[in-house]
């Protein structure tokens, strides 16, 4: 019970600190969207804005009843993400010489810029594989974990090596010097050291996803009726994503591109969401009337 508590109550203040860098974040976006005209561009930025507190707030709930339960802590992953991507940012946009002097904050800025997106992707790829019990299929998948948390490490701990430091999400002209430095540059990293690690991190997907097939084939009623949602979500952002593909970041395709970048964000915030109702068992056979009309609705627009 003491556990359970101790879980809940850091779920809701980790939840109520990504809320607040959440509403610093969107009143920055409405400051700075006055006289702009484009709405849809803006109601983009504003669900990602929202997607760090979806996650932190999916999290909480799952941990208040399941503090065990390892998808929970998995969520604090995205969830922290943005809180701690707004301080690095602020330290790396303050930086305005050409050549700053390596100072610890801006160095642990940098540092942790180059790996930031891991506590988003690692996360949504182990999901599959503990989904929804927390735990693998099986104890011989346990040595996915293992493999997963190493490939992290590795990723972290040679980024962290490189004689230089270059901010990767902020646009800036300037690096700066790593004192722990032995790898010659980002090129030797990215062509030596960056193509075995994702083909790796291809070998973790291919084993998360198919873990979830090997949990569907064995499980009872109940738990596939949760595996549904999950793959449901899966399946609307994967869709989603390739319709998005031929138009990347081209700005000439103009409202297309808007339009995608709300879809985009929206099915991103479809996972938690399902992953929610899968674990907490809300409206949790619904999910047998979305597929099927969804189908019958994919098939008729696609007549017509």
């Amino acid at each position: 019970m003491r556990r359970k508590v101790k879980a809940s109550w850091l779920a809701w203040i980790l939840c109520g600190a990504v809320a607040i860098a959440t509403v610093a974040g969107i009143s920055g976006e409405l400051a700075n969207s006055a006289g702009q005209d484009n709405w849809l561009a803006f109601a983009a930025s504003l669900m990602f804005r929202l997607l760090p507190l979806e996650f932190a707030l999916v999290a909480a709930l799952i941990l208040a009843r399941q503090p065990r339960n390892a998808i929970g802590w998995l969520l604090l992953g995205p969830a922290s993400l943005g809180p701690l991507t707004a301080i690095a940012e602020s330290i790396l946009l303050g930086v305005t010489e050409a050549a700053p002097a390596s100072t610890v904050p801006l160095l642990l800025a940098v540092w942790f810029d180059g790996w930031a997106w891991l506590l988003l992707i690692f996360p949504i790829l182990l999901i599959p594989l503990l989904f929804p019990t927390g735990r693998p299929p099986s104890p011989r998948w346990r040595w996915v974990v293992v493999y997963a948390l190493v490939l992290a490490s590795i990723f972290v701990g040679l980024g962290s090596l490189t004689r230089k430091l270059t901010p990767v999400n902020v646009p800036a002209a300037w690096s700066v010097e790593n004192p722990l430095g032995i790898i010659p540059d980002y090129t030797f990293f990215e062509r030596y050291l960056l193509t075995p690690w994702l083909l790796g991190l291809g070998i973790l997907t291919v084993l998360c996803v198919a873990a979830l097939f090997v949990r569907y084939r064995r499980a009872a009623f109940v738990e596939r009726e949760q595996i549904k949602w999950l793959w449901y979500a899966c399946a609307v952002f994967g869709v989603v994503y390739m319709f998005g593909l031929p138009i990347g970041g081209e700005e000439q395709y103009g409202l297309l591109l808007d339009i995608w970048n709300l879809c985009f964000n929206l099915s991103l915030m479809a996972i938690p969401a399902a992953i929610a109702i899968a674990i907490l068992r809300y409206r949790l056979w619904d999910i047998d009337v979305i597929i099927r009309r969804t189908l019958l609705y994919a098939a008729l627009s696609g007549l017509l």
